[in-house]
């Protein structure tokens, strides 16, 4: 009894371990220096959301390294504090689907109870991973003009991205026919769909025998659900697998501390 138990117990880990779910959120990294270029040790590194008020923070390593991992896309204010330095402070800083930017700040010699802005600080980078796409922000996805309210169609705003499916059947129920992109000359219906990190992928048994299948979408949210996605072509992460094509990664909206809503 105890064995058979043991097995059940093994198999359950194993098949919890293969649907970990790709990383949609952000991250911010990056190195708080003195004046003279070293590192700052201990100080706290806090970044606060700006919808939502919530806050994450973590102190600086021997270095002065400091990274902070899921971060919902969105705009935040950085707050840097030390011993022996002015507080300093980054009002704004927008993240998107899957950025990983790095932003180094270089601390000046004062009280922490004197603050300085940094407004005229140089563009973050996205130095922390190889991986290369676009982004379709919320910007785009409201305002710009879509046939049938279905997202999806504008991937087709990304560089080496061609839809090469029936343009009659791009509404959002169907989930056929938006797969047919063909990603950097890629085969269409290869890409990977993710929904907040999840996949969105379906197969459809096309000929009730279970030997030949068709991608297909699970799932297309509607332009009002949706915040933003990130269009992938090529230098994938390792988290990502199992695609011949690009990978469609899609934020859906989340709460905030203001009333929103559309009609």
């Amino acid at each position: 009894m105890t064995l058979t138990l043991l097995r059940y117990l093994l198999v359950a880990l194993v098949c919890a371990a293969s649907v970990f779910a790709q990383e949609f959120r952000a991250t911010l990294t990056g190195q708080i220096t003195d004046p003279t270029g070293a590192g700052v040790a201990n100080a706290k590194v806090s970044v606060q959301n700006l919808a939502t008020n919530e806050v994450q923070s973590q102190v600086t390593s021997g270095d002065g390294n400091y990274t902070i991992p899921f971060l919902l896309p969105g705009n935040y204010k950085m707050t840097v504090e030390a011993a022996g330095f002015q507080t300093a402070v980054r009002p704004v800083i927008e993240l998107h689907t899957n950025d990983k930017l790095t932003s180094n700040i270089a601390m000046q010699l004062g009280q922490v109870q004197n603050t300085v802005e940094v407004t005229e600080a140089a563009p973050l980078l996205d130095a922390a991973t190889a991986t290369r796409g676009d982004t379709v922000e919320n910007l785009r996805v409201t305002e710009l003009p879509i046939a049938g309210r279905n997202p999806f169609s504008l991937v087709n705003l990304s560089t080496g991205v061609v839809f090469a499916g029936n343009p009659q059947f791009t509404r959002p129920f169907d989930n056929g026919d938006n797969v047919n992109f063909s990603v950097n000359g890629g085969l269409r219906q290869t890409n990977a769909w993710l929904l907040d990190g999840v996949p969105d992928d379906a197969v459809t048994d096309t000929d009730t025998q279970r030997t030949r299948g068709n991608q297909n979408i699970a799932y297309i949210p509607t332009v009002d659900a949706t915040q933003e996605f990130k269009v992938v072509t090529n230098f994938y992460d390792a988290q990502y697998g199992r695609t011949g094509g690009g990978v469609m990664n899609v934020t859906t909206k989340s709460g905030s501390n203001a009333f929103h809503g559309s009609v």
